[in-house]
């Protein structure tokens, strides 16, 4: 179709949420009976205005999260002065087009609450960012489902997208078996790999994917138990078991995409159980695409990866320290900077000054 909010789009995505809710054990046991973050955006108390509440510690629920790039626009944000005035209350016309989006798809999917990142986090409060930066690993682990502003550059881009048909190239007309007339649009295939963790994650697509150059959206895709990506052409399902998309090319069980170099298949299944050897194997291809995204402040480097790095803490690492393990430092510091690799991707890291953070 050549809208993405039409309604055939909206409720495949509910069956997979729905499918998965039903039939997917490992899932279930990551998104269930999960306590609320610091703050949410309760979306379902007026149609018109949205409320930003902060739980009591004991509160529990489903929440959706939204993942997308600010793209050097600010959004609406929560400040020490703005907090109160949010507290009461937000017209809904108040956000960007992105943040209405990810309010409807969540009403959509019958949650009550939103995280989004310049709403729930104090962003003039050095020590409230501080404090929820290092909590994203609960945030995004815990999330129900995480929207993913696949192909918007900014918070005003949106989710959803009008285009031509899906790019028809040629159209026949065929008489079905039931003798009524029907239309068959060709075109050329979507692209999906990118879409999808590999090592060069995001880098070979042809189709517009901002948000897979961002190195805290890297780091909030493989957190998620459960993503929903927002492309040009079509949505993308990603869950500890199955990845889906709609135009339905693309199907595969979580654990057969292990051996493929997926990231957050291998991220997904290999912390539940694999050797030592394997995570440390993992924990260097991720940092490797890690290095490749986008920071605009290089003090981040660290805090966009400590929520991954808090996943393998639990596996017997050892002591983290600057982005590096205590038990495998040595073969931590064992590295070379690959010019052709960065070149043809047309990405030179530079140093930094920060003493810091790590040496890469």
């Amino acid at each position: 179709e050549a809208n993405t909010a039409s309604e055939s789009y909206l409720s495949q995505v509910k069956g997979w949420v729905s499918s998965c809710d039903a039939k997917h054990e490992v899932c279930q046991s990551r998104v269930s009976n999960k306590h609320l973050p610091t703050r949410v955006l309760d979306v379902s108390r007026d149609p018109d205005t949205i409320f930003l509440h902060e739980p009591n510690g004991a509160e529990k629920g489903p929440y959706i999260a939204l993942s997308h790039c600010w793209g050097g626009i600010v959004p609406i944000m929560t400040t020490t002065k703005t907090i109160d005035d949010f507290k009461t209350g937000i017209s809904i016309e108040a956000f960007p087009r992105t943040f209405q989006d990810a309010i409807s798809v969540t009403r959509q999917l019958r949650c009550r609450y939103l995280w989004i990142d310049s709403l729930c986090i104090i962003q003039d409060d050095k020590e409230d960012w501080r404090r929820e930066s290092s909590r994203m690993a609960d945030v995004y682990g815990n999330s129900y489902v995480t929207l993913a502003a696949t192909a918007s550059a900014n918070s005003y881009g949106g989710l959803f997208f009008k285009h031509d048909v899906l790019d028809v190239k040629h159209t026949v007309k065929r008489r079905g078996r039931d003798g009524e007339d029907m239309v068959v649009n060709v075109r050329p295939a979507l692209e999906h790999s990118p879409y999808f963790a590999s090592t060069a994650y995001g880098l070979e697509s042809s189709a517009p994917a901002p948000l897979l150059e961002r190195s805290w959206c890297f780091q909030e895709y493989l957190l998620a138990p459960r993503v929903l990506s927002f492309t040009k052409w079509e949505m993308l399902w990603v869950c500890l078991s199955m990845r889906s998309c709609n135009c339905g090319e693309f199907s595969e069980d979580t654990r057969d995409l292990v051996a493929a170099s997926d990231l957050k298949a291998r991220f997904d299944t290999q912390l539940r159980g694999a050797p030592l050897k394997d995570l440390q194997r993992l924990w260097k291809d991720i940092v490797e695409a890690y290095l490749l995204k986008g920071l605009t402040y290089d003090t981040d480097r660290l805090p966009a990866l400590a929520g991954i790095a808090q996943f393998f803490s639990q596996r017997n690492f050892g002591r983290y320290v600057n982005g590096l393990w205590e038990r495998t430092i040595v073969s931590d510091l064992f590295w070379e900077l690959d010019w052709s690799f960065g070149g043809n991707y047309g990405i030179i890291p530079k140093r930094s000054k920060d003493p810091a953070i790590p040496t890469w």
